[in-house]
């Protein structure tokens, strides 16, 4: 039984592999965020305001359940780098005077030391930023400071738990060339922002048990007055939602295809059991006629099953370690924890290992059971034959004009359909595998065919420290080099639909009538959707969240100012990829806020050819909170996660490839060992080869183009179901499966079925037709 004990050992360590690296991954993971939170003291509620004094952290302490206030400074600046001609952004934050004064979010000193106020504007930079531009400590980056330029000299890397990831404006990826974080201290922040005695972010910590929302809604009474744009609990906190959402799509990519693996080892393990113990019903009989229990005979088999698990066991444990610190290897390309990484956790091993025993023996118990409830007389006899009265196709007068061999192959579909029936699903499973393991690819790929070349038509993406009036739309147009611009209001709102709520972003689209649109609205089938003139378009995820439908009203609370609000009604909702997204016309919104025709956004269509002389002037413009670049968000995508994407994507061909020859290989060959005798007699009384191969060819070819479309439609199912778990606030993953992936898993599966063929033909042509004339009943 060697080929099926490494077959059914094969399956189970591919599905034990990836549950024990995808768990361990995210424990890791989860392990290393709890940490390094715990030891930075990392916020439970952050607030922004304008400009705030520094003596209403005093109010706030005073809110009950607030343990710790930390006030501070945060501004979006823009950076030059030395022979980078590309538009730098950052954001400049401050510093205490020492990391111990810290009382929350500490930064945590990677090289070099901290930053000395009044000692020539010195600097703390974030180590992605410092590395991806290879400085060095002591060297100089200008930076524009409250409109002015200035040097400062970088005496030290960090990293800070509020920014794992570093997020540019309007990013979705992190981007270290385009944009840092850099910490200086306060005094000299203050001084560089006219903000003596004042402050503009904000971070409390709770104590246990604290009602969060009480303490937000406090807060935000607190910070209205000096234009609070909204507190917000650390789960709506980007850099901990983005690791909160990857988290949980690892939980998702640990559990579905595990389950199938190891449903499928369950299978293989109970039918080889079943075919041994057929075969050896007359030994088993002898036994029990000797004077063993029916325990004694059934334990024997237990005990070559948990064999089977501890090999499986060896190989998924070694491997999903092996996968696991790959996997984690390539998160930390994108969470920068100081603390080490990877670490395997006993217990999921134990764990995964005992959910893989219950499944298998759970798999092998009725076939041992059945086996050896068997009287003694009865099993010494030979298993009796199935029931050979005319089926159905008998009846068919085509039929009866078939070959012998494919009559036989048809009675025996017929006869035994339950095996039948279990053979295809298997194979089927094994398809479905394959359907997953490719569907990642097709998902990210459409997303960014879609986001990058058919809704962005434009090559940078410009923010405003404050919203800008409309005219600042003529002044990019009047810059050599830039061919087209369109503006965006984006404004932070905060839905309300009865006791339902929602914190997003609202865009206000320009009229396309007037300028030229660079960014298309496109809904996940690719259609174009336009913005009403009147009224509000949102998501699906958002009209979801808040179970609001076309003609509803919803509350803005706009989280700009005194934080009005007001009253729209929902004329549309759209599904596309953005998560929780909503748009209005331009000139709606600037109603909306009752305020005069204002940008936040503008994106600009530029001339390859005067791009440098363009980055030179938004650089220089004292309005430039950030530039986004196309082309460099796909070059950051595809030097991450398209990397990382195909390298789980091998993972998952040869776990399914694996499987696929296991199931064929396995199915084939119990039929072969059952039949062996049959196959031999038939040769011994004058048939060909060939004729008796087409009666196991043939069976083979049934199962193998019965179980294909199954097995598509099986994956197209789950596929479907793993796009909606894995969808978030952030984004959605559309359900996208191309012909490709469709065709690589019927060929893979084709050629694990020619594989399996010539190893039945092998077996046939090696049959003992000796030992056939020599067998008794």
């Amino acid at each position: 039984m060697k080929g099926q004990v490494a077959a059914i050992a094969a399956v189970m360590s591919c599905g034990l592999a990836i549950f024990i690296a995808g768990m361990t991954c995210q424990g890791s993971l989860n392990r290393a965020r709890s940490a390094y939170y715990a030891e930075s003291r990392f916020a439970h509620v952050f607030a922004s305001v304008k400009t705030a004094p520094s003596s209403l952290t005093g109010r706030i302490r005073e809110i009950d359940g607030v343990t710790k206030v930390q006030e501070g400074i945060a501004e979006p600046v823009t950076v030059t780098v030395k022979d980078f001609a590309e538009p730098v952004t950052g954001e400049i934050i401050s510093l205490p005077g020492t990391m111990q004064a810290m009382g929350l979010n500490r930064v945590t000193v990677r090289q070099g030391r901290w930053p000395i106020r009044g000692r020539g504007r010195e600097i703390l930079v974030s180590e992605p930023f410092f590395e991806a531009h290879k400085l060095a400590l002591g060297d100089r980056i200008k930076v524009v400071l409250n409109g002015r330029e200035e040097e400062l000299t970088i005496t030290g890397t960090g990293l800070s738990p509020d920014f794992i990831i570093e997020m540019p404006p309007g990013g979705f990826l992190p981007d270290s060339l385009r944009f840092g974080v850099f910490w200086m201290p306060q005094e000299d922040l203050e001084a560089a922002f006219n903000m003596e005695g004042a402050f503009n972010q904000l971070a409390l910590s709770l104590g246990r048990g604290t009602n969060q929302e009480e303490v937000i809604r406090q807060l935000d009474d607190l910070l209205e007055p000096y234009g609070g744009l909204g507190a917000y609990g650390r789960e709506n906190q980007i850099s901990d939602r983005f690791i909160a959402d990857e988290l949980k799509q690892l939980r998702v990519m640990s559990f579905f295809p595990p389950a199938i693996f190891l449903s499928i080892a369950a299978y293989l393990l109970n039918v080889s059991l079943s075919r041994l113990m057929n075969l050896q019903r007359p030994q088993i009989a002898v036994l029990k006629s000797f004077g063993y229990s029916t325990w004694d005979v059934g334990w024997h088999y237990v005990k070559m099953a948990s064999l089977l698990i501890l090999l499986g066991s060896i190989g998924g444990a070694l491997l999903g370690g092996w996968m696991g610190r790959v996997m984690t290897g390539m998160y930390q390309r994108f969470y920068r924890f100081p603390l080490s990484l990877y670490h395997a956790d006993p217990a999921v091993f134990a764990f995964a290992v005992g959910l893989m025993a219950l499944l298998a023996l759970a798999g092998v118990a009725g076939a041992v059971r059945s086996a050896v409830s068997i009287p003694p007389a009865v099993a010494m006899q030979p298993e009796p034959p199935a029931v050979y009265r005319k089926s159905i196709l008998d009846r068919v007068p085509l039929f009866r004009g078939a070959s012998p061999s494919l009559r036989m192959l048809i009675r025996e579909l017929e006869r035994r359909p339950r095996r039948v029936f279990l053979g295809i699903f298997g194979i089927a499973f094994a398809s479905s595998g394959l359907i997953m393991g490719n569907f990642g690819k097709d998902s990210i790929y459409y997303i960014i065919d879609v986001q990058f070349g058919l809704s962005q038509r434009y090559d940078a993406a410009v923010t405003f420290h404050r919203p800008a009036p409309l005219r600042v739309v003529h002044d990019f147009q009047a810059i050599d080099g830039v061919e087209s611009v369109e503006p965006v209001r984006a404004v932070p709102v905060k839905f309300w639909h009865g006791p339902r709520s929602k914190q997003t972003m609202v865009q206000g689209v320009a009229d396309p009538n007037r300028f030229v649109r660079l960014k298309q609205l496109l809904d996940v089938d690719r259609k174009l959707v336009e913005p009403p003139g009147e009224g509000l378009l949102i998501s699906v995820a958002l009209a979801s969240a808040l179970r609001a439908e076309v003609g509803d009203v919803l509350v803005l609370e706009i989280l700009e100012r005194n934080r009005p609000r007001r009253e729209v009604a929902v004329t549309g909702i759209v599904e596309d990829f953005e998560g929780l997204s909503a748009y209005m016309s331009l000139s709606s919104i600037n109603r909306l806020l009752r305020e005069g025709p204002s940008v936040t956004v503008a994106f600009l269509r530029m001339d390859p050819a005067r791009e440098k002389a363009v980055y030179k002037e938004l650089r220089e413009s004292p309005q430039v909170a950030g530039v986004s670049l196309k082309r460099a968000s796909m070059r950051s995508f595809l030097d991450t996660i398209g990397e990382n994407l195909l390298r789980m994507r091998l993972f998952n061909i040869i776990f399914a490839t694996t499987i696929a020859v296991g199931v064929i290989y396995n199915s084939m060959r119990v039929v072969l060992s059952e039949r062996s005798r049959e196959l031999a007699t038939m040769r011994v009384i004058g048939f060909r080869h060939g004729e008796v191969s087409t009666i196991l060819q043939g069976h083979l070819a049934v199962l193998v183009l019965t179980a294909i479309p199954l097995g598509l439609g099986l994956g197209t199912l789950f596929c479907l179901a793993i796009a909606r778990a894995l969808t978030t606030d952030l984004y959605r993953v559309p359900f996208v499966l191309n012909r490709e992936t469709f065709g690589v898993a019927i060929l893979v599966v084709l050629a694990a079925s020619l594989v399996c063929a010539l190893f039945l033909d092998r077996g046939i042509r090696r049959l003992d037709l000796i030992a056939v004339l020599k067998a008794r009943d």
